[in-house]
């Protein structure tokens, strides 16, 4: 992929997957997470969310 990899812009993403496998529920299609989870579970603002998206619908 051409999009870069940097940060915890992840964090979001791996929370839902953990919390879809803990429920046995899985995410519906067409939905995408971007956000971090600093260490105290609050979830903060991650940059370049034009380029992520982009990539997310390439994808």
């Amino acid at each position: 992929s051409d999009a870069k990899k940097t940060g915890f812009s992840n964090g979001c993403a791996i929370a839902a997957s953990i919390l879809s496998a803990i429920k046995n529920r899985a995410i519906p299609d067409g939905i995408a997470f971007m956000g971090e989870i600093t260490e105290y579970g609050e979830v903060v603002p991650v940059g370049g969310e034009e380029e992520k998206i982009s990539a997310a619908v390439r994808h």
